[in-house]
């Protein structure tokens, strides 16, 4: 049950990066797009940053079970404001041909040949080191910090906490610099 369960999150959560780039460049146009998408970005890393900085005390505090209930469903209450800005902002995108292109069908064969695009293999490989990294501050960090270099929960939820706050920063003056070169007049698919 827990394989399938497991499955079914990956399902989910693999729409939400491209969903997000999507609505980006449906509704924002092009010179405030980098800012935009630092921002929700962002977001990602506050709440990794609160769940190891309080997780452990929720966890013994609530118990696991409280804890998962907790992170699973505080985050719904963002939808009331998304819902209000987003019908405020849907209506098409920002600037003429600034939207996405017209939908094409879509087959594994026009997947694969994806791949033979450069920019595309850039990603791939982004994400490669990027995935890494995160799974290392994720799942090793808090654990060797405790285990190997006896810091106490306290300490440990702190200085664990410090990679996606420092994240955060780069993320969002990367995003205001890549708005920055485009308003100058660089080609937004090599500034970003």
């Amino acid at each position: 049950m827990l394989v399938v369960l497991r499955l079914a999150l990956g399902v989910g959560q693999a729409v939400a990066f491209p969903a997000s780039a999507s609505a980006v460049s449906r509704a924002f146009r092009d010179r405030e797009r980098g800012l935009v998408t630092a921002s929700y970005l962002s977001g990602v890393r506050i709440g990794q940053a609160l769940v190891g900085a309080v997780g452990a005390v929720m966890i013994a505090t609530l118990g696991y079970r409280g804890f998962f209930l907790v992170v699973g469903l505080a985050p719904l209450v963002w939808l009331i404001p998304w819902f209000r800005f987003w019908g405020a902002r849907s209506g098409g995108p920002a600037t003429p041909g600034g939207g996405a292109p017209a939908a094409t069908p879509f087959s594994f064969l026009s997947g694969i040949a994806l791949l033979k695009e450069r920019s595309v293999l850039g990603i791939v490989l982004g994400y490669f080191a990027y995935d890494y990294v995160w799974f290392v501050y994720v799942t090793w960090l808090p654990s060797y910090l405790i285990m190997g270099r006896q810091f106490s929960t306290a300490e440990m939820a702190v200085y664990s906490s410090m990679p996606y706050l420092v994240m955060m920063g780069v993320i969002l003056v990367s995003g205001a610099a890549s708005d920055w070169l485009v308003r100058r007049g660089w080609p937004e698919l090599g500034v970003r």
